[in-house]
């Protein structure tokens, strides 16, 4: 948990300034929603001694997980 709450620490740096209103904050939980897997599957892979994997467009959200792990 320290690794995923660390990570997304990490990427509100790269958040906009203004974040404020409802659609603003709609559109900061997609992006979070999309990159999570992503910090998962790369921090598993490189407790395993892995190098990470890219996510592939052409998959959807949970094939790119179990792709990525």
């Amino acid at each position: 948990m320290e690794a995923l709450r660390t990570g997304v620490s990490a990427l509100s740096s790269f958040e906009p300034e203004e974040t404020k209103g409802p659609q603003t904050s709609l559109e900061g939980a997609l992006r979070l929603t999309a990159v999570l897997p992503t910090l998962v599957s790369t921090f598993h892979r490189l407790r395993q001694g892995e190098p990470p994997v890219s996510p592939r467009p052409e998959l959807n959200h949970a094939s790119n997980l179990l792709y990525m792990m």
